[in-house]
């Protein structure tokens, strides 16, 4: 099996520590290879990433060219031809790549609704809430869509000695993640540390949430060792989605490091919380569940790393990918259209 993992965005790699879609490219590229699966990364000519073992191949494009192939200008064959082409863009909002081959485009979806009326794509989907959204939008494809849940890499991110008592909240600071923030932070009675930055489009939102008096600013953290210092000082860690959040990076990352998340329940966090206490639907449920200290009944730092590494590890991202993969060149099941 040749597999393609094709990535349109600028981001460099490697992309230390920075998460979400183009991190798990990285890590999904790094575990075939020890795999030993026949494997190619087709990325920005920014990026300084090698091959390690001789099963890996990695093509370097400039941006204008990712941009052709990601909108079917030219086809895809003219760079890669092989049986599985992946992308984490899934829709024909995001893109539009042209084949003139028998070679399955397998699209992963990252919480965008906008992936419905794309039809010659293998639809994954990182939780089992996007599934069922995308079942009911797309019934011709229901057979066609499979579930592989995100991951952290845990060889990064693990259980660090530390002071563990400072509440934390990272991430990227926009109305996606961060907008709750700014409504929950004053009802809280204890200290925020937060750690993230943001565009000049949404400096409006980070300036209004460090402007509260208990929120302590410590900038943006890079890097995975930084990170893995920062989730050392944790007691816990909030997450605070606005959208239905597909399999947030930094909610598995917090728990590799066995620091416990405090969510709102919506999107994948029945899949990846390590306690439903920690999930929370309303306001007053939330605030109160932090006041008075009722996630330490979650201090259970070791276990929850374990947990996390059981369930959540690049390596069980990777085999559950290989299984897609195999069942849709060689399906045990016959799907009908």
């Amino acid at each position: 099996m040749k597999i393609g993992l094709f990535d349109h965005h600028d981001y460099p790699y490697p992309t230390n520590g920075v998460g979400g879609i183009v991190g798990l490219n990285e890590l999904l590229f790094e575990e075939l290879g020890v795999l030993g699966w026949n494997v190619t990364l087709i990325c920005t000519d920014k990026s300084t990433i090698k091959p390690i073992f001789n099963n890996q191949d990695v093509i370097k494009l400039p941006h204008s060219v990712l941009e052709d192939i990601r909108w079917g200008r030219v086809e895809v064959e003219n760079y890669f031809e092989g049986d599985i082409f992946h992308t984490h863009t899934s829709s024909t909002h995001h893109c539009d790549f042209n084949f003139n081959s028998e070679m399955k485009w397998v699209a992963t979806c990252h919480g965008c609704q906008e992936w419905a009326g794309a039809t010659n794509q293998v639809f994954v989907s990182h939780n089992q809430y996007l599934q069922h959204k995308r079942d009911g939008l797309l019934e011709s494809l229901i057979k066609r869509a499979f579930v592989v849940n995100g991951c952290a890499n845990e060889e990064r991110y693990y259980y660090q000695e530390g002071t563990h008592d400072k509440l934390i909240w990272i991430g990227r600071i926009d109305g996606a993640k961060a907008e709750r923030l700014l409504q929950v932070a004053p009802l809280i009675n204890k200290d925020i540390y937060v750690a993230g930055d943001a565009t000049p489009e949404w400096q409006w939102l980070k300036d209004a949430i460090l402007a509260l008096p208990n929120v302590k600013y410590v900038g943006y953290i890079s890097g995975e060792d930084a990170k893995r210092d920062f989730f050392s000082t944790a007691k816990a860690s909030l997450h605070l989605s606005t959208f239905e959040d597909p399999f947030p990076v930094s909610v598995i990352e917090a728990q590799h490091c066995g620091v416990p998340v405090i969510t709102w329940a919506n999107g994948s966090m029945f899949e990846s919380n390590y306690s439903i206490d920690n999930i929370h639907n309303n306001l007053d449920s939330f605030v109160n569940y932090i006041n008075n200290e009722l996630y330490k009944t979650c201090y259970d730092f070791k276990n929850i790393s374990k947990w996390s590494h059981n369930k959540f590890s690049s390596y069980n991202y990777a085999t559950n990918y290989i299984d897609v993969f195999e069942e849709i060149l060689n399906p045990k099941v016959i799907y009908v259209n």
